[in-house]
């Protein structure tokens, strides 16, 4: 074990099993073992969490990886990291009363941030389905807790939100209408990003973070600490037990993730079809480390 700890700031916007590895890492203190100190700070909002990282208020964040891309584009130095997560089946849940897409028309689903992330994709699916720009409005509200009660609330009529807590919500007697990974199966997951000028001056901490990260994964797809995972993601992601034993299958399927050229490319044509940029497609490689 490293004897000295260096204080690490991370960022991220929602709760869900794409924190799973995060909360594996502390509980198994694999960010001790690296000698990193990790302060976790919940955002709630991807434009203030991309914002924080570019003005150096937080060292690293988990985000989508469109925030990235996007981020770029304007001239920032952020660069993806690693993997976060596979992508989760992100799910459109509406209010009881609309079952089906077509009752959605007109009325207002909470997102994230209106140009980015999975509003992105929601805006893609909806076109998909044969709606106008004016058939949706598309209203900020920030995370999954936010959104989820928003929607309870009557203030939104749908919203994206992340796995388990769509299944919470179908048990109260939302709807379940459409999903990310039912209409978008290529899109990648979200990332682990930083600023590279911070990423250079302390590239041996990014290291020990990334191995860390790693470990966590590996940890998790051990089916001798099924158990142990299970109580992890029931404490800290209040899932059910079902629920977890079920996520925990499914990552040992799916094994570690990772960045890849084609997910990126997948993300990089998601924005430019957003006419996001008025640039030639660039190569992924811009945005890795």
């Amino acid at each position: 074990m490293i004897s000295s700890s260096f204080a690490l700031s991370l960022a991220f916007i929602s709760e869900g099993f794409p924190l799973w590895a995060l909360y594996a890492a502390e509980e198994q203190l694999f960010f001790v073992k690296g000698g990193l100190d990790i302060e976790v700070i919940h955002t709630g909002s991807s434009v203030k969490q991309v914002e924080g990282l570019e003005s150096g208020l937080y060292d690293l964040g988990l985000q989508l990886p469109d925030h990235v891309i996007r981020s770029v584009e304007k001239g920032s130095d952020l660069c993806i990291v690693a993997a976060q997560a596979h992508a989760p089946d992100v799910a459109l849940v509406a209010d009881p009363q609309i079952l089906d897409l077509d009752k959605l028309m007109g009325k207002s689903i909470g997102v994230d941030g209106a140009r980015t992330g999975y509003a992105l994709l929601l805006t893609r699916l909806l076109y998909k389905a044969g709606w106008k720009e004016k058939d949706f409005v598309l209203t900020e509200i920030g995370g999954t807790t936010e959104r989820i009660e928003a929607l309870e609330t009557g203030v939104i009529s749908a919203c994206f939100v992340n796995p388990p807590f769509d299944q919470f919500l179908i048990k109260q007697g939302f709807v379940r209408l459409a999903s990310t990974r039912e209409s978008f199966p290529e899109y990648p997951g979200p990332v682990v990003a930083g600023r590279r000028s911070w990423i250079d001056r302390h590239r041996d901490v990014v290291d020990r973070f990334i191995d860390a990260w790693r470990n966590a994964f590996c940890w998790l797809t051990d089916v001798r600490n099924r158990e142990t995972a299970i109580q992890i993601a029931c404490a800290r992601l209040n899932v059910s037990v079902e629920s977890a034993a079920q996520a925990f299958d499914e990552l040992g399927e799916r094994g570690i993730p990772e960045v890849t050229i084609e997910g990126l490319e997948a993300v990089i044509d998601l924005v430019w079809k957003g006419k996001e940029s008025d640039r030639s497609r660039p190569d992924p490689a811009r945005y890795l480390l």
